[in-house]
């Protein structure tokens, strides 16, 4: 039997997320401190969990 894997993974902290706004292309600045080091273990942790099993699809 074939078997899918969906892995979703939010981005991390953002400013407008931060100030309690809801932020878009045109109103949010980016990602906080504290959302850049949660997209930084985000990457560590799907590297080394899908080392010997590669993502055949990733979107965005």
């Amino acid at each position: 039997m074939i078997t899918t894997e969906l892995v979703f993974v939010r981005h991390g902290q953002a400013q407008c997320n931060a100030d309690g706004l809801v932020g878009g292309p045109r109103t949010c600045t980016g990602l906080t401190d504290l959302g850049y080091a949660q997209a930084e273990q985000a990457a560590r942790r799907l590297a080394t969990e899908h080392l010997k099993k590669p993502f055949d699809v990733i979107y965005t």
